[in-house]
């Protein structure tokens, strides 16, 4: 027998405006849309044709608690209805009530993936009991965690991106968004800009999976010590810290919350795992250099992302061997250099690097690979000179202030926060204290408070502007377009005459157009030389490098006794060869 079989019940038409939508309904009534028009409709044209179902409210005398039926109520009352057929349950205890409630709105086929997890929530509320609740659905005690994670966990923006038809996460089923729902709050708005795409509207399971893994951490494979205080600056220690995996209960496959660091705990908050690796390897590479001066560093075949390897070259101030261009060898090796290596386990570790044989010039490979033309050369000198305006304008970002940004400072600094946006950055209390700060003063000197927010994100969109916008590619002859925009959008927020710094560059030295270039035709041949060319050429050779004729001597003999004879190709070849060394070094 159901609840509103056992109860005494009668019909009676109601006034709609004493009719009171209970808060333990799931559901919640749409009112817009397709859907809600053509019902809207109906109603409209033929009445409320099913009652809805009401009890005496238990605290307001004269009203009625709605147990069921709140879209037709929000449609009656649209309608312009001044009562609603209603079945009235007498004496109806809250046990009841809640139980009809919950079975005639859960059991419903179209709920939402949000309407389910609060159904969920309401009902582990009143049973205070997940086994209890898992028994009453059939479900596992994990599912009904997950499933309640979703109503308490999932942030505001993530809701309101579910809500709205257009988003691409609107149709991802309860078990996409479980996963999301298991993250902090902050780690989830971040995500949001990156999963909320068309391309990741019908994402697996699987893969949606391996994106949110890159956001978490293991805490077994951390370097620094979890029980450290004070590594970051008001971040707490790893074993004290709310943002992991096993202080939340049911949602990672374990049963019960621990305030120990289990095994396979993960780090929730890869911002501030990032803040405490970067202070490590700061302090890691401060030991190195006091026991083998210059070191540098090395990351092989453990891939890094451009920001993060730009943030460590900054922050550690070394230099970074390539491996296209170094490799791994003994120390005791000629040449061989000290290097830390910056990612994977062996994270801190010391160990050796050289130059690579893939990475030194050889006329013979010079020779099978055939000229270089002249536009290829140029657009290679072009790239290195943007390289150079590019460190040029990351000096400039960083010395800039509020005050140094062009037109109208405020759409200047929305439209640079808007298009590159603002870095990752991690604060734990911090945040919520300068926002208290800044309203209270907004609420005496609105002018005031405005231009120190504004001073607050600048110091952002700045540090984000030079760490990530404009990084440095290498090698710098294969700097891209995209940078060479990125640098031209930067500039003109500055006022600055970005042109006018490359043109400026384009004279320093190293970085002018060789003069031997002018004797090469487009595809990068020598030009046809006149009559007593070839000793102006040697006397050319032995003034760009003196120093240098005695070693190339050797070299040049052995290409002419293979080519039977003197060419003017040779002299021209070891001129340029001197001069773009010198560019190179420059």
């Amino acid at each position: 027998m159901t609840v509103a079989e056992k109860a005494k019940t009668r019909l009676e038409d109601l006034p709609v405006e004493r009719v009171l939508p209970t808060p333990e309904n799931p559901r919640t009534a749409v009112v817009d849309g397709p859907g809600w028009e053509d019902f809207l409709a109906n109603v409209t044209e033929c009445g409320v044709l099913v009652p809805v179902h009401v009890r005496e409210h238990p605290k307001k005398k004269g009203f009625w608690d709605l147990r069921a039926g709140e879209r037709r109520l929000a449609a009656a009352k649209a309608a312009g209805f001044d009562t609603i057929p209603a079945i009235v349950h007498e004496g109806m205890d809250d046990a009841d009530a809640f139980e009809l409630t919950f079975t005639e709105n859960f059991e419903r086929q179209n709920l939402t993936v949000l309407e389910e997890a609060k159904a969920v929530g309401i009902l582990l509320k009143r049973c205070r009991n997940v086994e209890a609740v898992a028994k009453k659905l059939g479900w596992p005690p994990n599912a009904v965690n997950l499933r309640v994670a979703i109503e308490r966990r999932l942030s505001e923006k993530w809701k309101a991106a579910v809500c709205k038809p257009t988003s691409a996460v609107s149709h991802w089923p309860a078990s996409h968004l479980e996963l999301v729902a298991r993250l902090p709050a902050n780690v989830q708005d971040g995500l949001l800009g990156e999963l909320n795409r068309e391309h990741m509207a019908a994402v697996g399971f699987r893969k949606l999976t391996s994106e949110l893994a890159e956001q978490m951490r293991f805490l077994r494979h951390a370097k620094w010590d979890l029980d450290a205080v004070g590594l970051v600056r008001s971040a707490p220690a790893c074993c004290s810290c709310r943002k992991r995996s096993s202080v939340e209960p049911g949602l990672w496959h374990d049963d019960i919350a621990t305030e120990k660091v289990t095994k396979d705990d993960r780090c929730l908050d890869l911002a501030c795992w990032q803040a405490k690796m970067l202070a490590w390897l700061s302090g890691r590479m401060q030991e190195l250099r006091k026991a083998h001066g210059n070191v540098g560093l090395w990351y092989g075949a453990q891939r890094v992302g451009w920001p993060w390897e730009r943030i460590v070259r900054q922050k550690l101030n070394a230099e970074l061997y390539e491996d296209y261009a170094y490799e791994v060898c003994k120390e005791t090796t000629k040449g061989a250099r000290p290097a830390m290596m910056m990612a994977g386990a062996q994270a801190g570790s010391l160990l050796w690097v050289s130059r690579g044989y893939s990475s030194r010039s050889t006329p013979a490979r010079r020779e099978a690979q055939g000229p270089t033309s002249l536009t290829e050369r140029r657009t290679k000198l072009r790239r290195k000179r943007w390289a150079r305006v590019n460190e040029q304008m990351v000096e400039k970002v960083e010395a800039a202030g509020l005050g140094d940004l062009a037109g109208d400072r405020m759409v200047t600094l929305v439209v640079l926060a808007g298009v590159f946006g603002t870095d990752a950055h991690w604060a734990f209390g911090q945040e919520a204290s300068r926002a208290r700060e800044l309203l209270t003063l907004a609420g005496k000197k609105g002018g005031e408070a405005m231009q120190q927010a504004a001073g607050d994100l600048w110091e952002k969109v700045r540090e984000h502007l030079a760490d990530h916008i404009l990084h440095t590619i290498d090698p710098k002859t294969k700097t891209p377009d995209w940078l060479v925009a990125n640098i031209r959008v930067v500039g003109s927020a500055l006022g600055l005459d970005v042109q006018e710094m490359f043109d400026e560059v384009a004279k320093t030295k190293g970085l002018t157009e060789p003069k031997g270039w002018a004797h090469l035709n487009a595809d990068g041949t020598p030009k046809k030389a006149k009559a007593g060319g070839e000793k102006k050429l040697k006397k050319a050779v032995a003034k760009v490098c003196p120093t240098c004729v005695a070693a190339k001597k050797a070299k040049r003999a052995k290409i002419v006794r293979r080519r039977g004879g003197v060419k003017m190709q040779d002299i021209r070849e070891a001129v340029d060869e001197v001069e773009e060394g010198r560019a190179g070094d420059a």
